[in-house]
C-alpha cells in the first residue's frame, strides 16, 4: 500500500494522451480487477474492467475504471490496447485527475532508483537514508572455538572455517549496518541495526551445515542505516564466493600411457583442533578418489595407487590432502591413461568424484561435499597405427609397417614378426609357387608364438624351390599355456590371432590352391621400435628408414641382404 506520510506519490494527471509500452519487473498487464486504493504507488488506481486483448483481436478499445474509497469504478476512461505477437502489451493512454494512477503488473512494487524502504518496496519507499557506500567481499576465515586438551601442548583455542562479510567502516561512526546472508541465492541469516565495532558478521557452519553442502555459492549483502530503526540504504552486494574445493575443469583428456593432472584449489581454510604451531602443521583434511560403477553403485576402490579401470592415479594416499598452513596452494592429482595394449574402437571414458571421511569436529563442513563428476577420456595411444599393416603377398611382394614394399623369392623358413617383449613371433614357410615360376615363392605354412603358447598352421609337406608338395588338408596345431596368450578366431578358411599386445595377425587358406595367399601383420604401440623381421621396424612417424633392420647388422639400404638375415 501506499504511505502518503512517506511516499511520493504516482499522478498520471499530466500524462500525454499517447501510446505507451510499460516496462516492470512486475509484468505489464493491466489488471482485471480493483486493486484497492492507495495500490499501485497512488492513491485512486486505475484498472481494466474487462479483459486484454489477444493477438487476433488487433487494436481495441476498452473500459478502465478508477478507484475511490466509496467506489471501485468511480469514473470510466476508455483506453486503447494492443497485443504485439503475444510478447508485450501498449497502451494508448489519456491523463487523469489529480492522485490517480493507471496500474500495471502483479505483486509487490520495488522501490525505483534512489529510494529504500525496509523491504525495498512499496510502501515506505524514501530517499531518507545514509548517502554513503560499502563494498562487502566474503573470505574464508577461522574462527576460535572449543578448547581441547591434547597431551605435551599447553591448552589452545581450536580453529573452525566460518565466512566473514568484509568491508570498511564508511566515516561517520554513529551508523549502523544489517548483513544478510546467503547460500546458493537462498537468505540463511541476517544480522540488523549492529554497529559496526559489535559486528560478528561471520557465518558459521552451524548456521547452514544441516541444508548445504560445501562447494556451493556463498554470497552477503550489506546496507547502512542512519540510526537504530532509521530507513536503511539500498543493500550493497558481494560478489559470488565460491566455497569449497575445485578442479581447474571437469573434463579431461589423457593419452594412453601418458599422465596429465588434475589441479584442485581450496577456498575455504582446514580448522584444527588447536592453535599451537605444532599442531597446526599437523591439520590436514584428506579427499579420497573413487571411481562410481554406475552398474552396481559401488565405487571402485583405490589401492596401492592404482584403480582397475581405465586410469591409474599416482598419489601417497589414494586422494589430495589439504593442511591447515597449506590450503591456499594449489593441489595435484596425477592421472595416467592405464594402457589396455588393444586397438580401441572408440576412446575410452571414466569419471571419478572426491569423497570425505573420519571428520574432526572442526571440519564437519566437509561433510559431504559435493563435486560434480570429473571426466577422464583416455585416447587410444595404438590409435597412431590405425592403417598401419606389414603385408606379404605370394611371389612373395612384401610392405612393411612403415609403408616400405620390397620383393623376395627365396623359399625356406622366415621371420616375418619378431617383438622379444613377449616373446612374440610370426614364422612363414615359402615354397615354389607351383605355377611353373621356377622364380616365386609362396606361403605354405605360418607359425605363431605368444609367451609359451604356440599356434601353426601348414598346407605343404616340404618346401622346394622348384615345385610345389602340398597337403591333402592343412595341418593345424594350437597350444596354450595360459588362455590369454592367443586368442583365435576363424571364419571357414580365414583366421585372426591377436596377441596379448594387442598385435594382430591374419592370413587366409586358399581352397583351390591350399596356398597361404596374404598374411598381414598389424602392429600396437608395443611393437613401435622394438619388432624386428621381413615386416621391419614400425615408428609412430612413419619412418621407413629403418625398416630393413638386418639380424645382425642393424639398418642397411639392400633389401635382399636384409631379408636373408631372416
Amino acid at each position: 500500500m501506499t504511505d502518503q506520510s512517506t511516499d511520493d506519490i504516482i499522478s498520471d494527471d499530466s500524462l500525454n494522451n499517447d501510446w505507451y509500452r510499460v516496462i516492470s519487473e512486475n509484468g505489464d498487464e493491466m489488471p482485471t480487477y480493483p486493486p484497492g486504493v492507495y495500490h499501485c504507488g497512488t492513491v485512486n488506481p486505475i484498472w481494466l474492467n474487462g479483459s486484454l486483448p489477444t493477438m487476433e483481436d488487433d487494436n481495441v478499445t476498452r473500459e478502465a475504471c478508477l478507484q475511490t474509497i466509496n467506489n471501485t469504478c468511480n469514473e470510466k476512461i476508455a483506453i486503447q490496447i494492443l497485443n504485439c505477437v503475444n510478447r508485450f502489451y501498449v497502451y494508448r493512454l489519456p491523463n487523469t485527475t489529480t492522485n490517480s494512477g493507471y496500474c500495471f503488473g502483479s505483486g509487490p512494487v520495488r522501490c525505483p532508483g534512489g529510494l529504500s524502504s525496509e523491504s525495498g518496496y512499496y510502501p515506505g519507499c524514501s530517499a531518507s537514508f545514509p548517502n554513503a557506500t560499502v563494498s562487502p567481499l566474503v573470505k574464508g576465515v577461522l574462527i576460535e572455538g572449543t578448547v581441547y586438551n591434547i597431551p605435551n601442548y599447553d591448552p589452545t583455542p581450536s580453529l573452525a572455517s566460518a565466512f566473514k562479510c568484509d568491508f570498511e567502516e564508511t566515516h561517520e561512526k554513529s551508523y549502523v549496518y544489517d548483513i544478510h546472508w546467503y547460500i546458493n541465492g537462498n537468505s540463511v541469516k541476517e544480522i540488523k541495526n549492529v554497529p559496526y565495532d559489535d559486528i560478528n558478521g561471520v557465518l558459521k557452519d552451524s548456521d547452514w551445515k544441516d541444508h548445504y553442502h560445501m562447494n556451493m555459492d556463498v554470497t552477503c549483502d550489506v546496507r547502512i542505516r542512519s540510526s537504530f530503526g532509521s530507513v536503511p540504504s539500498p543493500f550493497y552486494k558481494s560478489q559470488v564466493y565460491k566455497a569449497g574445493l575445485y578442479p581447474e575443469k571437469y573434463d579431461y583428456t589423457v593419452v594412453e600411457g601418458d599422465q596429465t593432472s588434475i589441479q584442485f584449489t581450496s577456498t575455504v581454510p582446514v580448522g584444527c583442533i588447536g592453535s599451537h604451531p605444532d599442531i597446526l602443521s599437523n591439520c590436514y583434511q584428506n579427499f579420497y578418489i573413487y571411481q562410481p560403477n554406475y552398474n552396481n553403485d559401488e565405487p571402485n576402490n583405490c589401492h596401492n595407487n592404482i584403480v582397475e579401470r581405465d586410469i591409474v592415479f599416482q598419489t601417497d594416499f589414494c586422494g589430495i590432502r589439504i593442511g591447515n598452513l597449506d590450503w591456499k596452494e594449489k593441489k595435484h592429482l596425477q592421472v595416467y591413461g592405464f594402457s589396455d595394449g588393444l586397438y580401441n574402437h572408440q576412446a575410452r571414458s571414466t569419471v571419478i568424484k572426491l569423497l570425505t571421511t573420519s571428520l574432526s569436529e572442526v571440519n564437519l563442513i566437509w561433510n559431504n561435499l559435493t563435486i560434480p563428476d570429473i571426466k577422464v577420456t583416455v585416447i587410444d595411444k595404438d590409435s597412431a597405427l590405425t592403417g598401419r599393416l606389414c603385408q606379404s603377398y605370394n611371389d612373395p611382394h612384401i610392405t612393411t609397417f612403415d609403408g616400405r614394399p620390397y620383393h623376395y623369392m627365396d623359399v625356406g623358413e622366415y621371420v616375418l614378426y619378431r617383438n622379444d617383449r613377449g616373446p612374440y613371433w610370426v614364422h612363414v614357410l615359402l615354397t615354389n609357387c607351383g605355377y611353373g615360376w621356377p622364380g616365386s615363392s609362396c606361403h605354405c605354412g605360418i607359425a605363431i608364438r605368444s609367451r609359451q603358447s604356440l599356434f601353426v598352421i601348414r598346407t605343404c609337406k616340404k618346401i622346394s624351390r622348384t615345385d610345389k608338395y602340398m597337403l591333402k588338408q592343412p595341418l593345424t596345431e594350437i597350444r596354450t599355456c595360459v588362455d590369454s596368450d592367443l586368442s583365435v578366431e576363424t571364419s571357414g578358411n580365414s583366421y585372426t590371432v591377436t596377441l596379448p599386445i594387442g598385435t594382430e595377425i591374419k592370413f587366409s587358406v586358399a581352397g583351390y590352391s591350399s596356398l597361404i595367399t596374404r598374411v598381414s601383420v598389424k602392429p600396437s604401440i608395443y611393437d613401435v621400435r622394438d619388432a624386428r623381421g621381413l615386416c621391419g621396424v614400425p615408428s609412430v612417424t612413419k619412418d621407413p628408414s629403418d625398416d630393413f633392420y638386418h639380424r645382425e647388422k642393424g639398418p642397411i639400404e639392400k633389401d635382399q641382404e636384409f631379408a636373408r638375415s631372416w
